[in-house]
């Protein structure tokens, strides 16, 4: 293989900047290579070989990946040990594809660092199915095995009870120290958890890279103390197994014959729950159900790596955040001002462990008395002033040299002695102690987070229709949620503050997302709830779009117009009209009905109740026109007691189009209408109005007389 890659002119060059197949040959050999999608660290192909040699013309295909850094070889020596040892435990159930060699870049091409990695190729099945509940129920229960195999041969080794591994080998580009240690608490946080935080200190691009990696890191400085008082209760219960060691929804997959296919481990020994919090919700549960329960508490170590998972209760004008935490000591969570200004006043509630204080602040005054420097251009020269900050919201700030005052331009200072702050808001939660064990859950309204249901009305002809319903659901925030369950709510709820005006129903494109059904709770108080429990990020300004529940809807469609009863000629166009009627309730939201896939026209409807039947308009059509003559032929005095008016009319409605249409034309007035006498057979009062329901074939026109009285009072 690597005298083939050898051989052939630019391979890594060729295989680095396309995505398409590419076919290149040797003298023997004839190989076609495509670019497969997957992680972020690695570029990795499907190499096919035809060779030449001996008439062998059967092909042979391989997996190959490529990594630029420095330690290259290093990390893919240490991943073909790792793929040997999983294989010799989870074969047969689990497929770990065989690796084959590795070698360095600079050997087949003119680079002076980076290497290659061969294996097997494995086809997959479609990577655009999203994966089964069954398929996670089939997953975790070979993980189970994996694990539990693999603690019975542990338990014979010399290194019974210990936690590690024979070989260092790597997360990312980070090497993980594999020394053997009988403690757990020790491995995880000196061998795993503050190299990897070292690793992201030194990385400038990564701290650059998004404004909340910073306060990431400082998070994990806050957290690393208190890391052994997650884990102390559990050390007796921990025994050490066979980990993959980098296990998530995208490092196993199905092949082409259904089999489970794992990869790019980076396996040592230690507790399950390592490898499995960082897969889906779907797939713990099995894994629990499997193994018949959990160890004490696995709640709260689950919570200490997804430490900003919220519940979300989501109004059409407001969302009440629900965020469970459990810790030691204070708690703090900040928004920026922007965000915190969305947060309805009075509304924040902590439900847990008593408080003794609840603190709200701007961040921005850490900036007091903080050293900057400022770079200011003078009409001669530019000069540097070391200062202090007296007043951080308007930047008054202080010359250390000569005591004077000034004022800076925020863009001209550096600082020196803390991290710039462009303000934030900080809410904190103080207990009896800082180690007091505090659990709870944080609750606040929030009305920057909407949602609005849509429907589409599809027409298809021959009276065939479906109506598909949607939740669209708007983030305004700056913040990034991780939802863990969200709930739907329809129907009305006040706030004693709420003086938001309602967002337009029709936005801009919405990103869709491949989850699970939204399913009915129920209604209460006339408050229709709806759930959806899988999990998902919530992006900053942004908006989602997710299938809503089954609705079956009858519809009518005809033609209306309505005017009022005049003297003279009074002609127009009628509207295009709907009649629905849903068999569950419907929550206010924008329709857009599609006849033969032309859009035909959009409209807001409000909450329609089960087996009501509301009306909307999408808009006139100039095929169908009125026209109305009235003739008034007597009225009473000025002065009578009851006002009446009698009227002669006439009545024209004309059908242009090149089909039958149902039509209903109402004619109104006054505050009650008699009808003396009429040529039209269908028409019928109903107190102040005229209703004339008139079917029309193609090209007809319609014409009838009528003598009617108008009270006015």
């Amino acid at each position: 293989m690597q005298d083939m890659l050898k051989k052939s002119s630019s391979f890594r060059t060729q295989i680095l900047s396309s995505s398409r197949s590419i076919i290149s040959s040797n003298d023997k050999d004839e190989f076609t290579v495509k670019s497969i999608a997957g992680g972020y660290v690695n570029h990795s192909f499907m190499i096919k070989i035809n060779s030449r040699e001996n008439n062998d013309r059967s092909p042979h295909e391989f997996f190959i990946k490529i990594n630029l850094n420095v330690h290259a070889k290093q990390m893919f020596d240490a991943e073909i040990i790792g793929s040997h040892v999983l294989r010799e435990v989870c074969t047969p159930f689990i497929r770990i594809p065989q690796p084959i060699t590795s070698g360095n870049l600079p050997e087949i091409d003119n680079y002076n660092e980076g290497g290659w990695f061969l294996a097997e190729y494995v086809p997959m099945a479609s990577t655009k199915q999203k994966k089964t509940d069954e398929q996670y129920r089939r997953f975790a229960q070979a993980v189970v095995k994996m694990h539990q195999i693999s603690a019975e041969k542990h338990k014979l080794s010399v290194n019974s009870g210990l936690f590690g591994f024979h070989i260092n080998n790597f997360y990312i580009h980070t090497e993980q120290e594999n020394a053997w240690n009988s403690d757990w608490c020790s491995f995880y946080l000196e061998q795993r958890l503050k190299p990897v935080l070292l690793r992201m200190k030194c990385d400038t691009d990564f701290i650059n890279s998004y404004n909340k990696n910073m306060e990431l890191i400082l998070l994990c400085d806050r957290l690393i103390p208190h890391v052994s008082w997650f884990l102390k209760t559990i050390q007796a219960q921990i025994q050490p197994c066979l980990l993959h060691g980098d296990l998530n929804d995208r490092n196993w997959s199905i092949d082409e014959n259904g089999n489970m296919v794992m990869f790019d481990g980076s396996p040592f020994f230690g507790p399950y729950e390592f490898d499995i919090h960082t897969m889906p919700y779907k797939f713990i549960q099995a894994y629990y159900k499997v193994i018949g329960g959990s160890i004490d508490g696995y709640e709260m170590r689950f919570e200490f790596q997804s430490l900003f998972a919220v519940e979300l209760s989501i109004y059409k004008s407001f969302t009440e955040i629900r965020q469970v935490s459990n810790g030691i000591g204070q708690y703090t969570s900040r928004f920026t001002n922007a965000d915190y200004q969305n947060i309805v006043e009075g509304s924040i509630s902590w439900e847990g462990t008593p408080l003794v204080r609840q603190e709200v602040y701007n961040t921005i005054q850490s900036l007091q008395d903080a050293t900057v420097t400022v770079q200011r251009s003078t009409v001669c020269a530019c000069e540097t002033i070391q200062a202090k900050i007296v007043d951080p919201n308007s930047m008054l700030l202080q010359n250390l040299n000569t005591g004077a005052y000034f004022y800076a331009d925020k863009n001209l200072i550096e600082y020196t002695s803390v991290r710039p702050n462009e303000g934030e808001t900080t809410l904190a939660l103080q207990f009896q102690t800082e180690t007091t064990e505090r659990k709870g859950t944080l609750s606040y309204l929030m009305k920057g987070i909407t949602w609005t249901p849509s429907y589409d009305l599809l027409l298809t002809g021959n009276d065939d229709y479906k109506l598909r319903t949607y939740a669209n659901i708007r983030n305004d925030q700056q913040q990034e949620y991780t939802v863990e369950k969200t709930r739907l709510l329809g129907g009305d709820v006040q706030l004693a503050t709420d003086s938001s005006a309602g967002r337009p129903i029709f936005e801009a494109a919405l990103t869709s997302m491949n989850l699970r059904p939204i399913l009915m709770n129920g209604e209460q108080s006339g408050l229709y709830s709806y759930s959806l429990n899988d999990k998902y990020t919530l992006r900053p300004s942004s908006s989602i779009r997710l299938p809503f529940i089954d609705i079956v809807a009858k519809y009518r469609f005809y033609y209306k117009a309505l005017i009022s009863i005049n003297t003279g000629v009074n002609q127009g166009v009628f509207e295009r009209n709907y009649d629905i009627t849903p068999d569950h309730f419907m929550p206010a939201g924008g329709i857009t009905v599609r006849d033969n896939q032309v859009l035909v026209g959009q409209a807001n409807l409000p909450d329609v109740p089960e087996n009501y039947t509301e009306t909307f308009s999408v808009g006139q059509d100039n095929d169908v026109r009125y026209m109305i003559k009235g003739n008034m032929t007597s009225k009473t005095d000025d002065d009578a007691q009851v006002s009446l008016e009698t009227y002669e009319i006439d009545v024209y409605v004309k059908n242009l189009k090149n089909k039958n249409v149902d039509t209903q034309l109402v004619v109104q007035g006054g505050v009650q209408i008699t009808l003396l006498n009429t040529t039209c057979n269908s028409v019928n009062v109903q107190g102040s109005q005229l209703n004339f329901p008139v079917q029309l074939k193609q090209g007809e026109t319609h014409q009838c007389k009528l003598n009617v009285t108008v009270r006015l009072n």
